[in-house]
């Protein structure tokens, strides 16, 4: 037969003619847990669903008085997620392939195949494109997007022969298997990346000399870049306890290196009120350690106003000191005047120190252990500002902290040049999936076999 010629031959049903499908459990928050216990059962999320489901990590146990017997797990189920805010997470499954006594939480379903189709032909079918498409369009919603029983039961679903299912299955677990291989080491070399700039920070600090440090240290200690002010501002003092004995630089207090006029501090206490006009910097726009200005939310200008103080200029390093508190960027020259919020911290460095020295310092191990050790909170984790001030930082020359800088620059752009084809070769895997799948259910992938 020529490629692909059979499939006009296979049936087309709904997915309600070959599966059943179960909605999730529902529960109030206090009979929830985080802890197994006798009469609890594990309940997966949508968080729990991937490339497989992960039994371990981030379960919650409910009663088992609230859990039908027709909720209760079994092999060859497949869980998707039908509720979410993002669109992108409804309608993703992967399918049970272990024996697992536990349930699904109520933004879930399962599809329960019957004896008419092999589960795991159903499961590849449910995370192929034109299934996945047809999903997201009809869960679109304004807040959250949903997908209701019907919308899963009318879900049109080839069905060849079982046999023919089964061939589908070992072909493309065989293809998949590989891609996801494939796809794994790229995520491999993705994170060794990662760590190779980690390295290329850290060894651009410590393996630097300056035979001038000393003499430069003790001109911007003793002045604080301040010498019109009539009355030096103290300035606190490096707390060292995490430094080795021996380094190869003076060091001085992050304080003790920025501008004792605009001095270190946080922003606007609640900046996020209607019809702004004021923009202000967040935690989340320093994702990736670069600040750019568009996007921006907005603030109002009478809020701005009672926060003058704690205005940007360009130049300037915004750190975050909640959340993410390892997160920074310097102030690019399109951002004069504009604010910053509770979470976020401004750094304003005096004449000799580079703002890109101090951002870079800021993402090496040793600053990123000062602030994890500093770090306060359960639920959401800060670093506060007397902490940030008493930071060490190593104190270089003006020349010697440009090359630093560069080095750390070079270091990125060839990095990043290499992270930029990682990301391409993992497009190109994703576009080769959904083309297998699409394939594979149009009959075109095992139309040889019958030859």
């Amino acid at each position: 037969m020529e490629l692909g010629a059979d499939r006009v031959s296979w049936d087309v049903v709904e997915l309600a003619d070959v599966a059943d499908v179960v909605r999730g459990v529902t529960y109030k928050r206090e009979q929830a847990r985080n802890e197994p216990g006798p009469g609890y059962c594990p309940l997966l999320r949508a968080t729990n669903i991937g490339d497989a489901l992960d039994l371990s990590g981030g379960l919650v146990y409910v009663p088992e008085t609230v859990v039908k017997a027709s909720q209760k797990l079994e092999l060859g189920d497949i869980v998707l997620a039908s509720s979410s805010g993002s669109l992108s997470v409804v309608g993703k499954s992967a399918i049970l392939r272990q024996r697992w006594s536990g349930t699904f939480g109520a933004f879930c379903a399962v599809i329960r195949s019957s004896p008419r189709i092999d589960s795991r032909y159903l499961a590849l079918y449910l995370r192929s494109p034109d299934v996945r498409s047809r999903w997201s369009e009809a869960a679109r919603g304004t807040n959250i997007n949903n997908l209701k029983r019907g919308d899963l039961a009318e879900t049109p679903v080839p069905l060849p022969p079982l046999d023919e299912q089964l061939r589908i299955v070992d072909l493309l677990e065989d293809h998949l298997s590989r891609l996801d291989a494939a796809v794994r080491l790229l995520e491999d070399n993705r994170k060794r990346l990662a760590l190779l700039l980690q390295a290329a920070i850290d060894n651009a600090f410590w393996k630097v000399t300056d035979p001038s440090a000393l003499i430069f240290h003790a001109e911007v200690t003793s002045q604080r870049g301040s010498p019109t002010l009539k009355q030096k501002v103290s300035a606190a003092s490096p707390d060292v306890e995490l430094l080795p004995d021996e380094l190869p630089w003076p060091v001085a207090s992050l304080e003790q290196l920025t501008d004792p006029k605009r001095t270190i501090r946080y922003g606007i206490l609640k900046p996020k009120v209607p019809g702004g006009t004021v923009p202000y910097v967040e935690v989340k726009d320093l994702r990736g350690h670069r600040l750019e200005a568009t996007d921006l939310r907005l603030t109002s200008a009478d809020l701005d106003a009672q926060y003058a103080a704690a205005r940007l200029q360009p130049g300037d390093v915004v750190v975050a000191v909640r959340g993410s508190f390892e997160r920074s960027a310097v102030v690019p020259s399109n951002l004069q005047g504009a604010n910053m919020s509770r979470d976020v911290v401004r750094l304003a460095p005096q004449p000799g120190i580079s703002p890109w020295y101090l951002h870079y310092w800021h993402q090496t191990s040793t600053s990123k252990r000062y602030l994890r050790r500093h770090a306060r909170g359960v639920a959401v984790r800060g670093v506060n500002v007397g902490s940030l001030r008493a930071m060490p930082v190593p104190v270089l020359t003006p020349d010697v902290q440009t090359a630093v800088v560069r080095a750390i620059t070079e270091q990125e752009i060839a990095i990043a040049r290499l992270d930029h084809e990682i990301h391409v070769a993992h497009s190109r895997s994703s576009r080769l999936r959904r083309s297998l799948l699409a394939a594979a259910f149009s009959g075109q992938l095992i139309g040889g076999l019958h030859d």
